[in-house]
């Protein structure tokens, strides 16, 4: 309300000196008619709150960047460390193995060439070696599960009944390969390293699973589109 009156005032100020410069002869005709369309357009626009709202400045004292001051007549983040990005000043600051992308605004992995024998993590944003795992992932995460091998093999960590975190093949139907109860039973009937999973690691639950770089077999001819991952 105060800042409304403020406007009526100033306006009405400025039609007062209007008044007075063409009564002393200071203002011609033309400049008047100038004057008057200006301010009464200005004031149009001023009493809509949609474009008053978007004529006013994102950041202090002019700046168009929330979170900009002007620093010698130059608009400038106020905040130490931060830049303008996304029409807000943000910080840059990246973990470990990230640089910062400012075309989306966010952290991503600064890709590196890796020694041999390992691959580049997208999830972890850093070198792995290839088939081994540390954690296995669990499918109550949301399938979320820790790569070990690069594409096109697209291979997950999961659990063993045994225990161990162990590298398996991913994109297989869950209907593709029966329940186990060891891997010594699924080694049996599909070859080495095929493994009995760990009830809640992998979204299959408690079959055998296949390893890195295998083939599948197909048990049934119907799909349920259910995958290990989800």
């Amino acid at each position: 309300m105060a800042e409304q009156e403020g406007r009526t005032t100033t306006r009405a100020g400025a039609f007062d000196d209007l008044a007075k410069g063409l009564a002393t002869g200071g203002v011609s005709r033309r400049k008047a008619l100038r004057m008057l369309g200006a301010a009464l357009v200005g004031g149009v626009l001023a009493s809509v709150p949609g474009v008053a709202w978007a004529a006013r400045p994102g950041g202090r004292q002019g700046c168009p960047i929330v979170g900009q001051v002007r620093v010698r007549g130059k608009c400038t983040c106020e905040e130490v460390g931060t830049t303008p990005c996304g029409g807000q000043c943000v910080s840059t600051t990246c973990p470990s193995g990230q640089d910062y992308d400012f075309g989306s605004c966010e952290c991503v992995c600064a890709f590196t060439p890796c020694p041999e024998g390992q691959f580049y993590n997208f999830g972890t944003c850093q070198c792995a070696p290839v088939g081994q795992c540390t954690v296995a992932g669990q499918c109550s995460a949301g399938g979320v599960f820790p790569s070990c091998a690069p594409a096109p093999f697209d291979c997950l960590c999961v659990g063993s009944v045994e225990g161990a975190a162990t590298c398996a093949a991913g994109g297989f139907r869950c209907e593709d390969f029966p329940p186990c109860e060891s891997t010594a039973e699924c080694e049996a009937q599909f070859g080495s390293g095929y493994f009995c999973q760990a009830p809640g690691s992998g979204c299959c639950g408690q079959i055998c699973v296949p390893p890195c770089g295998a083939g599948t077999t197909t048990l049934g001819a119907s799909s349920t589109g259910k995958t290990n991952a989800g």
